[in-house]
Parts: structure tokens; sequence; C-alpha cells
């Protein structure tokens, strides 16, 4: 008998009419594209596939260890998100300051905020007296954001110096609450004096100027503004923390971290970091109960030892790396200055607030080397960070110590 496409068809194998149970546990291991491509190949596997277990678990398995809410409606339209998410990764936004057991120089409005957003010239200026620092932030949906932010901030870093912005924009004199707006058009405008900067400035100063003419404020509002208050030995956003775990809690695949640190403005920048995500809402008591704290300190002579003397790829079995729970890390690679600045993705630990990247800057290097942006080996989903500054570069020893820091940021995309 002839074999005709029809009688392949038939013959061929057909994985979706495999049970439900075998299906899960296939999923477990699966590439969601794939799967979706078999799911929308006829309406039998589309069928069987459209399942809420089968998807939560693809979904596990493709975007870092997800998963996709109880009350979502569909697990492949959720995977469908997922997937389109991904192609568009990039900064995250609605990172939003939640405690820190060190507050800020004065007690001013210089607070840890400043430190999870991008803006260069808002620095973090922690209390003179304390060297290290561990603060916590997690991931809001519903804010409102520019979409040409990320363009205006890179522009200011390209036509301006960066130690020039953060002299003059420093909450040391008071101009920090100006929104990215406002700092764009003060520095590049306006609009009739703009266009030596080119026509996409001069159309962005324009249009800028027209909505501040319209009444749009200059000033951050709302969440973007400083507002902390002490509690039991910590400073606390009271706002971020009515909001944690709520409905606008935000999930984020994160696929890779951006530390910068300030510039020779600065005199005791960071040079020591050990990153916690959050499998769950962050919480005050997270950073105000010790334990974190004991952690990062038991993790800073591994972390000095691994900046100061990198290994490359997998490392294992290290006193330190087990004392944080972990069983192996991998070295990542920095998009720049490779030889100055290290991170290490940490892997093994299943509590959920977890270590998940060290890394730091070496000892005595060139000055102009202030940042540094790391891919994660495999992305992983989280609700929040917590950032211990574990070490500081004391340009001025006689005066003291305390922690200087521009930004501490991830990249990827959001499940909202």
């Amino acid at each position: 008998m002839p074999r005709t496409r029809s009688s392949i068809a038939r013959a061929a194998p057909k994985p979706h009419k495999l049970p439900t149970d075998i299906l899960t546990r296939v999923a477990a291991y699966a590439c969601d594209d794939e799967l979706a491509r078999l799911a929308l190949s006829a309406k039998s596997a589309l069928a069987a596939l459209d399942n809420q277990q089968i998807w939560a678990a693809a979904v596990r398995t493709n975007h870092g260890g997800l998963r996709i809410r109880a009350d979502e409606p569909s697990g492949l339209k959720a995977a469908a998100r997922l997937a389109e998410a991904r192609t568009n990764r990039g900064p995250v936004y609605g990172c939003h300051a939640l405690a820190s057991d060190v507050t800020s120089y004065g007690g001013g409005p210089y607070w840890v905020d400043g430190l999870f957003q991008p803006e260069p010239w808002r620095v973090f200026y922690g209390a003179m007296g304390d060297g290290r620092v561990l603060c916590a932030a997690t991931f809001l949906t519903g804010g409102t954001y520019d979409p040409d932010r990320q363009w205006m901030i890179d522009a200011l870093l390209e036509l301006f110096d960066n130690w020039d912005l953060q002299r003059n924009y420093s909450q040391w004199i008071g101009t920090c609450p100006d929104t990215v707006e406002a700092v764009f058009l003060r520095e590049c405008g306006p609009s009739g004096t703009a266009a030596r900067w080119g026509q996409r400035v001069s159309q962005k100063c324009e249009e800028i100027e027209g909505r501040f003419e319209a009444g749009e404020s200059r000033s951050r509002i709302g969440l973007a503004a400083t507002a902390f208050e002490e509690r039991e030995g910590v400073t606390v956003d009271t706002r971020v923390e009515a909001l944690c775990g709520g409905a606008r809690q935000a999930t984020v695949v994160v696929t890779a971290i951006v530390i910068r640190r300030p510039s020779d403005y600065a005199t005791r920048p960071g040079r020591l970091f050990l990153v916690f995500g959050c499998r769950r809402p962050p919480r005050v008591t997270d950073v105000s109960d010790g334990r974190l704290k004991r952690l990062a300190g038991d993790a800073t002579a591994l972390c000095r030892t691994l900046m100061d003397n990198p290994i490359r790829k997998w490392v294992g079995g290290i006193a330190g790396m087990l004392g944080l729970g972990c069983t192996a890390a991998r070295s990542l690679r920095a998009t720049r200055h490779k030889s100055e600045v290290y991170a290490y993705q940490l892997f093994g630990s299943d509590e959920e607030i977890f270590p998940l990247a060290i890394c730091g800057f070496r000892q005595d290097i060139d000055p102009e080397v202030t940042d540094f942006r790391a891919e994660l080996w495999k992305p992983v989903a989280i609700q929040g960070i917590i950032v211990a500054v574990l070490e500081v570069d004391n340009g001025d020893p006689a005066i003291g110590v305390n922690v200087d820091m521009e930004y501490v940021g991830v990249e990827g995309y959001t499940y909202e």
C-alpha cells in the first residue's frame, strides 16, 4: 500500500495523546516555544495541552522557576505572554525600596530608594559609621514611565560627564527630587537651544516643555518621591510595605544584574556585593531580624577571595559557599571591564530568600571603572531583591566610613 501524506501523519507519534500526568512531566523538560507549536498544530493537540498543570510545569522550566498565579484563566495564554515579554527583555523599572538597616547621611533625603533607580544623579549616601548596608526592594506594577526614559538617561550620560551630573544634581544640594524629564530639559534645553544636540533631543525637549506647561509635575511624586521613617533600628517606606504581596506585586524573571557605583565625586563607593533573590515578597523583618546580615557578614571573606582571585566557570565545595546554603557558583560574563569586575551566580539554595549572586570590583582599579553588567547563567524569577554591600573602597579613612552607591538593578521581563 503506498504511503501518502495522510497515512504518514496518522502513523506519526502523537505526544499530546499521552496521559495528562505524563504530559506534565514531559512539559517540565520541554521548550515552551516548541510546546506551543505542538499545541497549535491540531485541535486535538490544543484540547490535550490546554491544561493548567502542563503549562505551569513548562513555565517553571523556561522562566526561571516562575509559578503562574492560581487565578490565571489560561496557562497557554500566560505562557504566550511570557514568551513575548522574553523577546523584549531589558531594564526593569518598578523596583521600589522597602527597608534598609542604615539611614541616609545626616538623616537627609538621599535615602536608599535612589540605589534602586537608574538615574545616575540619585546617589545613595549612607550614614557615617556604617561601612555595610543591607537593603530590600520589591517589584510593583502600576507605575507610569516615559517610553523614552532609558534613552534620556543614556543620552545624558553620553552628552555630559557623570561626575558633573552627580555634583550638580546630588541630593546634597536638594535638587534630586527632579524627575528624569526635568533634568533632561534643564541640561539639554530649552527646545530653542536643544537643536545643538540633534533632532531627537530637540523634539524631546519640546515635548517635555509642553507637558510641563500642561501641568505635569517637575518633581517626583507618588512612590517615586522619597519617603521613609525609622522603626526599631531600620528605615522603612511604609507605602511600599503596604503594597508588598498585594494586587500590584509583580514577579520579574531576571536575566542580568547591573551595578554602578558613583564617580569619584563620592569617596566611599561599594566594592563587594551579595545579592539575595526573593521568591516571595520581601518583608521588613528580612532586614531587621539579623539573619541575612549574619549570612552576609560570613560571606565577606568568600566574596573577597572570588573578586581578588577570580575562578572561571564553575566553583563548588568552598566552605563559605556552603555556609550560604549553596552548592555551586558559576562565573558570569561581564559586558564591560572584564579584568576589573567579577560576578558569580549562586545555586543550590531552596530558601524563600536565597543568595542569588556575588559580585564586585577588584582593589586598586582604574577609578574610571564604575559599572558592570553581568548576564545570569540561568534566569531566575523573583519578587524582590535584597542587596548587601559588604565592603567599600574608602578614599578618605581619616574622616570615617560610610557607603556611597549609585545603582543596583536587574534586567529581564515582568509577569504581571
